[in-house]
This record gives C-alpha cells, structure tokens and sequence, in this order.
C-alpha cells in the first residue's frame, strides 16, 4: 500500500492551486500550506500506524547507478 496516492497528491496540488488562485492580491504563504501541511500530517499518521516511524537511521541511501544495476 503506497503511503500516498497520487489522487491525494493531486488534490494537494489542486487545493494549493485554488487558494493561490483565490488570495492572489493578498498572498500570504501560510494560507496555502495549510493544505500541504495537513498531507503531511496523513502521511505521518501512516508512518506511525503502519510502525515505520523513526526508522530514519536504519535507511541506508542507494545511488542511481546502483539502483540502475539492481533493476537491470
């Protein structure tokens, strides 16, 4: 099960979008991330509820040529 859906990222996307869209003469950044801030919480949400949370020092980073060769 992915962590996000793409649908979900194209409603934060389309949510962003709209309040831009309506707030254009008074632009104020922290009315748009609103949005994006409430994805990131769902996300979090998952990490804990599935048990991945904190497991940042255990994530080891893959270069794209070593990726290449592992899916070649």
């Amino acid at each position: 099960m992915a962590l996000i859906t793409q649908k979900q990222l194209l409603d934060n996307a389309a949510g962003m979008g709209k309040s831009i869209h309506e707030k254009k003469d008074d632009f104020d950044s922290r009315y748009f991330l609103k949005v994006a801030t409430a994805c990131a919480q769902e996300v979090w949400e998952r990490f804990i509820a599935f048990g991945s949370a904190d497991y940042t020092d255990k994530i080891s980073s893959v270069s794209l040529s070593d990726m290449a060769k592992h899916y070649a």
